[in-house]
């Protein structure tokens, strides 16, 4: 944990993984009720940081693909509350958003803004893919030692992968499961949206993206 999340006796050795999230309270509020629909702006969209991380899940898929692993398990985690009809609403709108995204990218339509994101997630923006590797080589070099592909090939691959990535709630009364063994010739590439199921010792194979908003007495 003190690697992961840094402390103040030694905060140069904080591994460069966390994003704190600062938007979320709007979308979701911590003392919501059951039957809640998150709401964005007025709307049932998801917030710029959970479109964040679907994008950084998605270059994750398209980096494991340069490098050979199209054939391995690739999964997000999507834990944002403990309400299966709010889960539900959640799964809706990161498939909303997902298949948005996938025809932007696919067909080239209106395709500015989602490839302009997808750049500064890599390269520009605060703990970006590169200086996050560059840093990971850094610290700890016997767990990171490849360098990252360059932007071009990692965006080729990303729309040969795209349209293998599933959305699937997972918890007592959804139908999804999550078969990694069915699909171990292929690789699963799924964001698994769940609460107390996934909390509770449910391995994801793996897992490249987390988005927890759970308060910390939990």
């Amino acid at each position: 944990p003190l690697r992961l999340f840094g402390s103040r006796i030694n905060p140069d050795q904080e591994l460069p993984l966390v994003k704190i999230v600062k938007d979320a309270e709007e979308w979701l509020p911590p003392n919501h009720k059951k039957s809640y629909v998150p709401s964005w702006q007025s709307a049932p969209q998801l917030p710029p940081s959970l479109q964040t991380a679907i994008l950084s899940f998605l270059l994750s898929c398209a980096v494991r693909y340069c490098r050979g692993q199209q054939n391995m398990h690739s999964s997000m985690l999507v834990h944002v509350t403990r309400f299966t009809h709010v889960q539900r609403e959640v799964a809706h709108q990161v498939e909303d958003f997902l298949q948005h995204t996938r025809q932007r990218l696919l067909y080239k339509i209106d395709d500015q803004d989602i490839l302009a994101r997808l750049k500064g997630l890599w390269e520009e923006e605060d703990k970006n893919f590169v200086e996050i590797n560059n840093r990971l080589r850094e610290l700890v070099p016997n767990l990171v030692q490849d360098g990252l592909p360059s932007f071009s090939e990692v965006l080729n691959a990303l729309f040969e992968c795209i349209q293998d990535v599933v959305v699937m709630q997972v918890n007592g009364s959804a139908k999804d499961t999550l078969e990694y063994e069915k699909h171990k010739n292929t690789g699963l590439k799924v964001i698994a949206i769940g609460g107390e199921k996934l909390s509770r010792g449910l391995t994801l194979e793996g897992l490249c993206t987390s988005y927890f908003l759970r308060a910390s007495r939990m």
